[in-house]
């Protein structure tokens, strides 16, 4: 979860993610060099 917090919801959960990542389960790293090299 890279820090994220998982709360639950109806029918699963929700996930909030710190500002460096995102996706589902804030497995997905946000590198601005990535996408502006």
């Amino acid at each position: 979860m890279n820090g994220g917090k998982c709360l639950p919801t109806t029918g699963g959960y929700h996930c909030l993610c710190t500002a460096s990542f995102t996706g589902r389960f804030c497995e997905i790293s946000i590198d601005p060099c990535t996408s502006n090299p």
